[in-house]
């Protein structure tokens, strides 16, 4: 039984790195001009589609970070500040992050500035925070529930003809290559 399941997963890794290498070792060099300029318009319609958050999903983000980072302040008593730019967002089919910096005095009013990074995905319909770093603190860990997938449901297929290659699949450094 071990030995079919050793079996099974290394036959299973070699898959995955054959999908891997394929990707890479793409050869667009044999495309002609309109086959690249679609397979350039469906990669930035997929990076669009499940690489880039709306203003509704930043806005998720946002408001889900700073209440929890407000909360964990307030309870020691801490009044913050948020920077008013400075925010970076970043998504991963249906999974989201958010880096931003927050600042706050001390007892002897000396001014500190800590690092926030927020993790989301969807759960129950609504996207919750599953991993919140403040400066070197971890104050909200739930990754070990998160599943390895990250979407809901599977996006649709988006293969390109030239290619043949499914760019749905692909993350946000493959289309980017």
């Amino acid at each position: 039984m071990k030995r079919t399941f050793g079996l099974l997963m290394l036959l299973l890794l070699c898959c995955s790195f054959t999908a891997i290498a394929e990707v890479e070792s793409i050869d667009l060099s044999s495309l002609t001009g309109n086959e690249l300029q679609s397979f350039y318009a469906q990669t930035n319609d997929v990076i669009e589609l499940y690489h880039e958050p709306n203003s509704e999903a930043r806005e998720t983000a946002l408001s889900m970070t700073k209440e929890a980072v407000e909360e964990y302040f307030a309870s020691q008593g801490v009044e913050i500040s948020w920077a008013w730019i400075d925010y970076t967002y970043t998504k991963d089919w249906d999974y989201y992050t958010l880096s931003t910096p927050v600042t706050y005095k001390d007892a002897n009013k000396k001014k500190h500035e800590l690092n926030v990074y927020s993790e989301l995905f969807p759960e129950n319909g609504r996207h919750t925070l599953y991993y919140l770093l403040i400066g070197t603190e971890v104050i909200i860990n739930r990754r070990d529930e998160l599943p390895v997938v990250r979407w809901k449901k599977e996006p649709e297929s988006i293969i390109n003809a030239a290619t043949g290659i499914n760019l749905a699949q692909m993350t946000l450094e493959e289309l980017e290559r």
